[in-house]
C-alpha cells in the first residue's frame, strides 16, 4: 500500500514527533507546537505559540496578523513532506512530486519555499495572546513540479475541534469554526529567487 492511499493513522516515533526535528527552523521560529496526527494524504498539528509575547510575527502589542496563519499551515506540509519522506514509523511510503523524483530520504529533504497562495479567507484580523491553542490542518491537493500542493484550515482548538471521530474521517472541523483558510504550494529545494511563477 503506498503512502496516498492509507487513511489510518501512522504512529509518531518518539523522537520524530518533535516538530522541531522536521522543520530547518531556528526553536524560536518553530510555531508548531504539537504533531497530533497524521496519513499519507493530511496532518493535524496544535500551536499555543500565540500565548506568548515572545512570537517571533507578533506585533508589538502581541497580536498576530491572520496572514502569518499561512506560515503555521506551511510548517505543517513541511512536517507532512519530512514525514512521507521519512516513509513513517509503519512503513508508509515517499511520495513521488510531479516531475517524477522522489521526495528526498530522512534528513535530506530540502527546505521549500511557498510558490503560490490562492484562496486565502481569514475570518480574524489577528489572533490576540489569550486566544486558544490553534488547530492546523494541511492536506494534499496535487502535486506541482518538485513538489506539492496542500490545501489548509485553522480553527481555535476549542468546544470539540479535532476531536477523534469514527471512520476515516481525520478529524471533526466544522467549516464555521474554520479562523483561516486557502491554498498554497511548495517546491523543494528552491532558493529565494529560484522559484518561476
Amino acid at each position: 500500500m503506498n503512502a496516498s492511499s492509507r487513511t489510518q493513522e501512522l504512529p509518531l516515533a518518539s523522537a520524530a514527533a518533535s516538530p522541531a526535528h522536521w522543520l530547518p527552523h531556528g526553536a524560536a521560529m518553530v510555531l508548531i507546537d504539537r504533531i497530533e496526527r497524521w496519513d499519507g494524504e493530511s496532518l493535524c498539528a496544535t500551536s499555543a505559540r500565540h500565548c506568548g509575547m515572545e512570537h517571533p510575527l507578533a506585533a508589538a502589542d502581541g497580536t498576530v496578523a491572520a496572514v502569518h496563519l499561512l506560515e503555521y499551515a506551511a510548517q505543517a506540509a513541511a512536517i507532512h513532506i519530512g514525514r512521507l519522506a521519512a516513509g513513517g514509523a509503519s512503513g508508509a511510503t515517499a511520495t513521488a512530486v510531479a516531475d517524477g523524483a522522489p521526495v528526498p530520504a530522512p534528513g535530506l529533504v530540502k527546505p521549500g519555499v511557498i510558490a503560490f497562495v490562492r484562496e486565502l479567507d481569514f475570518d480574524v484580523a489577528a489572533i490576540a495572546p489569550a486566544a486558544p491553542t490553534l488547530w492546523v490542518e494541511v492536506r494534499r491537493r496535487a502535486a506541482i513540479p518538485g513538489g506539492m500542493a496542500y490545501g489548509f484550515r485553522i480553527a481555535f482548538a476549542a468546544d470539540g475541534v479535532g476531536e477523534r471521530v469514527p471512520g476515516d474521517a481525520p478529524m471533526a472541523l466544522d467549516d464555521a469554526s474554520v479562523i483561516a483558510r486557502g491554498v498554497f504550494g511548495v517546491v523543494l529545494g528552491a532558493g529565494p529567487g529560484e522559484v518561476r511563477a
